[in-house]
């Protein structure tokens, strides 16, 4: 029996550490910031008021977490909807392995909707990258969310770290009874096309005695998260463009570039669709062998994923646009398709580089989801 204190670099905090931890958030600049996004209307005193109150998670999902959230939803977007959710079992833990879109919103619209549900949210895996940003981590594993550090100066060290990140997610679904959101990839999908990584299963499989037996014991949930417009298409555009012909590197700052672009840009309508659990396709998965056994796991994770991503009229218009056509006009207005191109041209010329070639990066951003579903039903 492995010692639950092995997790401690990577758990969510506890509520002790919560009441800790806000003793010191709110001495932090960046913390007026936040709740004065939420609270326009406060004074610093009843901002910090609201604090200073923090005692625990659940203190903190419905003080600050939920209005929050719901702020972002009123003031960026048309709306966020859901499917799939009364399917849910508020006794059981599940993991959600979700396509990846935004750095932070995803999983926070994922959170909201639980909470507003009345279903235990889910502890949530954060990235190395994003342990840079100035308050996110206390804040953050305050609501939590736990590391996936998978990383290591060593070949034995990052085998052991990575095994230990699997027995963390197994442990907190089969003896805490939490539920946990992954992704399907490393890193958010930049061009619009939604993959599972083959990887993310292997990791999660490390910690299994037997592979199907042990994703069934995961009680998987595909996720698929649709935003109308993509916030931050600006910056994944100049990051394809960029790294099209060398690798890319991140410049300082920015990923808190892009937290910021996701919370306060246009994100249209959004939807969260949670898709037909896991458990039952692994019965009818017949291969042998741990490799063709997680390949078909991926298969049926992307399957369900991209069924489920919703498809805009502005989707429709890119995947016309890119072929310079008016193949799919049946799904989209005269007026939608020249508020749309108008958009385009506003949002590529703020960009450096060929404009043409920027131009079909910026619409293969809005129409591989289109494009990606015709495939599968060819």
């Amino acid at each position: 029996m492995i010692s639950p204190e092995i997790y401690d670099d990577l758990r969510p905090y506890n509520d002790e550490e919560v009441s800790e931890v806000f003793a010191r958030v709110i001495n932090k600049p960046q913390f007026l910031v936040v709740m004065k996004y939420i609270w326009p209307e406060k004074t610093e005193a009843e901002l910090l008021e609201i604090g200073a109150g923090i005692q625990s998670t659940k203190d903190l999902q419905k003080q600050i977490m939920q209005p929050g959230i719901r702020r972002i939803i009123e003031n960026s977007s048309r709306g966020l909807t859901c499917s799939g959710f009364d399917q849910l079992n508020k006794e059981t833990a599940y993991v959600f392995i979700s396509n990846h879109r935004d750095i932070f919103l995803d999983a926070a619209f994922l959170q909201v909707l639980l909470f507003e549900l009345g279903i235990p949210t889910t502890e949530v895996a954060f990235g190395s990258n994003l342990g840079a940003i100035d308050m996110f981590v206390d804040v953050g594993k305050s609501n939590k969310m736990f590391t996936a550090y998978r990383g290591g100066s060593t070949r034995k060290e990052i085998y052991e770290n990575t095994l230990n990140f699997s027995r963390y997610v197994r442990h907190t679904i089969s003896n805490v009874n939490h539920s946990v959101w992954l992704t399907q990839r490393n890193g958010r999908t930049k061009d619009g096309l939604d993959k599972t990584e083959e990887r993310v299963l292997k990791i999660l499989n490390m910690s299994a005695d037997n592979t199907l037996d042990g994703f069934a014991e995961l009680n998987i949930i595909p996720m698929t998260i649709s935003y109308e417009y993509d916030p931050c298409d600006l910056l994944k555009t100049r990051e394809l463009y960029e790294s099209k012909d060398r690798e890319y590197i991140k410049s300082p700052g920015e990923d808190l570039k892009s937290v910021i672009s996701g919370v306060l840009d246009f994100k249209g309508h959004i939807h969260i669709a949670l898709g037909k659990p896991l458990t039952a396709e692994l019965e009818h998965i017949s291969v042998q062998g741990d490799s063709e056994q997680i390949k078909c796991i991926t298969e049926i994770l992307d399957v369900e994923i991209i069924h489920n991503l919703r498809k805009w009229p502005v989707n429709y218009i890119a995947a016309d646009l890119l072929a310079d056509s008016s193949e799919r006009a049946s799904s989209y207005t005269n007026e939608e398709r020249k508020s749309f191109e108008e958009y385009v041209e506003t949002k590529v010329d703020q960009l450096e580089g060929d404009g043409v070639e920027l131009r079909k990066m910026f619409l293969r951003i809005y129409a591989n989801p289109v494009l990606n579903n015709e495939l599968q039903h060819v």
